[in-house]
């Protein structure tokens, strides 16, 4: 039996929104036909909008962080960070068990940079620094 369209299984239903990023709608969970997808490039160009400073997390080093402002991006989510810090966390428990409180930051200044987008796992904005 042939099916002219892709239907996923109900238990992955699509991650729909509306134009505001994040915020879902009304239409989205009566399956209306005006609903957009939000892209994840999306998220970036809205970081490098307002300014704001972001943290990025890489995706096979959870010890290595990176956090500063967005001045540019591709379509293949290549960032180039403005005064960038590389934030290295040991200890803390983690996989390797202990007391998670007990990690220890170390913030190194770099400047600007570019990080690859292949090797990008989380973008969030970035927590405050005392």
């Amino acid at each position: 039996m042939a099916t002219d369209s892709l239907s996923l299984p109900p238990f992955f239903p699509p991650l729909l929104f509306n134009q505001s990023i994040g915020s879902m709608s009304a239409a989205a969970a009566s399956g209306a036909s005006s609903i957009k997808m939000a892209k994840p490039i999306n998220l970036i160009h809205s970081f490098k909008e307002s300014g704001q400073r972001v943290a990025i997390w890489l995706l096979h080093d959870n010890h290595l962080r990176f956090e500063g402002v967005i001045l540019g991006y591709d379509e293949f989510m290549n960032v180039v960070l403005d005064d960038a810090y590389e934030v290295r966390i040991k200890g803390g428990g983690g996989a390797t068990g202990g007391d998670p409180t007990a990690s220890t930051t170390t913030r190194i200044p770099i400047g600007r940079t570019l990080l690859k987008g292949d090797t990008i796992g989380l973008v969030h904005v970035a927590e405050p620094t005392s």
